[in-house]
């Protein structure tokens, strides 16, 4: 009796084992499984069924400081995301410090960008203002309006407009009345402009200057050099007087001044 159980048993022992050996490799396979087809089904869903559409939009200056006579460029990019395809209508105005628009000075750019789906586009803008545009330092700010199919929202740049006009007089200026800078032009200023005049030039450049437009010294090797800068404030200067200003050095019987009104 002894012998006979023996191999009953074993060979029990031998059916069982194998088949607990598949359950339990079966349970493991299946919460793997189960856990990669959840990541899968959440990572997807993220990715792609969940983006908001946006326009992303920023300008190249945070802040501009500029002059009364200059032209300053700011670059707008805008950037499709979330899918977002279609037109950014855009408006563009300075305004004062009081959000009043400054009516004098000239704004240029698109008016309108489109955006395919991922891309990103850029606009340039130019300010332009005035030589008579402020007789003070003005502080403004520099705002495009955007408006699309998802709403419309702004993007700003701070500007500081100073109280000055300048006459720049380049290298390779030279001695030819008629290629200087301003020559015959006729240019109108605020009362309280400074007028500047770097010389930049390798050669004198003596300013001229009357009607209460203040002559420079014309010492030689003193005053025109090289490398100064000569202002001439014209707070005293009458209003609706003109006056003419230029090189004295190379006037050509007037020939290198500009006509300076103030009003």
């Amino acid at each position: 009796m002894r012998n006979m159980r023996t191999p009953l048993l074993a060979g029990l022992i031998a059916i069982l084992i194998p088949a607990c050996i598949n359950e339990i490799t079966g349970v493991g396979d299946e919460d793997e499984m189960d856990m990669g087809s959840g990541s899968g089904s959440g990572s997807g869903s993220g990715s792609n069924n969940n983006a908001t559409p946006n326009v992303a939009s920023t300008l190249d200056k945070g802040t501009v400081t500029t002059e009364n006579g200059k032209t300053e460029t700011l670059t707008l990019t805008l950037t499709s995301e979330g899918g977002f395809a279609g037109d950014v209508t855009i408006t563009s105005t300075l305004l004062d410090s009081a959000s009043a628009t400054i009516g004098a000075i000239v704004l240029a750019g698109p008016t309108t960008v489109t955006l395919a789906a991922g891309a990103t586009q850029t606009a340039m803008y130019t300010i332009q203002i005035p030589s008579n545009t402020t007789a003070t330092v003005k502080t403004a700010e520099f705002k495009l309006g955007l408006v699309s199919s998802l709403g419309a929202k702004d993007v700003t740049s701070a500007v500081t407009i100073n109280n000055t006009y300048t006459v720049d007089y380049p290298a390779g200026t030279g001695s030819t009345s008629a290629t200087h800078p301003n020559a015959g032009m006729d240019i109108t200023i605020k009362r309280g402009t400074i007028l500047r005049f770097p010389n930049n030039d390798t050669i004198d450049h003596i300013i001229h200057g009357n009607n209460g437009f203040a002559h420079e010294g014309q010492a030689v090797g003193v005053d025109g050099l090289p490398g100064r800068v000569y202002t001439i404030p014209t707070t005293g200067v009458a209003l609706g007087v003109m006056g003419t200003v230029g090189c004295h050095t190379h006037s050509g019987n007037g020939a290198a001044y500009g006509n300076y009104t103030v009003d």
